[in-house]
Formats: C-alpha cells, sequence, structure tokens
C-alpha cells in the first residue's frame, strides 16, 4: 500500500484523508505512517515556533518605535514653542548690536539649535 506513495506530498495527503481500517495496513506500514506523522507535526511546529516568535519581535520593535515617536513629538513641540517665542518678538537694542538673542528680562541667552 505504501509502494505507491512516493512523495511527502502523497503521504500527508494520504494521512489527511486515510480512514485506516485495520485490514488494509501491516503493522509495520502503520508504524512508517506514525513516523512520518510524527514528522510532518514536528516540522509544522517548528515553523508557526518561528513565525511566533517573528510576531512578538516585531510587536517589541513597533512597541518601542512608538515610544520613540511619543518622545521625539513632545521634542519637537518643545522646541516649535521655544523658536515661536523667540522668532515673534521685536528684538531689542542690544540684541541687535551683539547678535545675541536672549529668553527673557533674566538676559538669559537661548540656543535654537544645537552645536
Amino acid at each position: 500500500m505504501l509502494e505507491n506513495l512516493k512523495t511527502d506530498k502523497d503521504i500527508l495527503d494520504f494521512l489527511m484523508t486515510s480512514e485506516f481500517l485495520e485490514d488494509e495496513f501491516k503493522p509495520s506500514e502503520l508504524r512508517v505512517l506514525l513516523l512520518k506523522f510524527r514528522w510532518f507535526y514536528r516540522s509544522s511546529h517548528a515553523k508557526q515556533e518561528s513565525m511566533k516568535n517573528k510576531i512578538d519581535s516585531l510587536e517589541n520593535k513597533i512597541s518601542s518605535l512608538e515610544s520613540e515617536k511619543v518622545d521625539l513629538s513632545s521634542e519637537n513641540d518643545k522646541k516649535d514653542i521655544k523658536y515661536d517665542k523667540v522668532v515673534n518678538r521685536k528684538l531689542s537694542f542690544k540684541e541687535r548690536i551683539t547678535g545675541n538673542i536672549y529668553e527673557n528680562k533674566s538676559r538669559r541667552k537661548i540656543r535654537l539649535f544645537k552645536k
């Protein structure tokens, strides 16, 4: 009976569709089928675990990128506010002459961009 099944695909199809009646098979043939089934199951289980690990690693990467996005967004908002404070006001005479821009009346210098 098993001589007709030449490829692994044929064996798997047979395993999935057979009724396994007792008078059809010899014990050695049943053992071969059982070993093949075990091999198919192990390979499919290994593929499933591999995909599960990939999905978990991608989910972790997505969450870290989302948190980084939130951090960068808040930093960008802070810089926009600072830039708007500097650009949308009139410069004093001293600021125009020296080229230094002060953030407030306490004469604290600000840098818009890091060097």
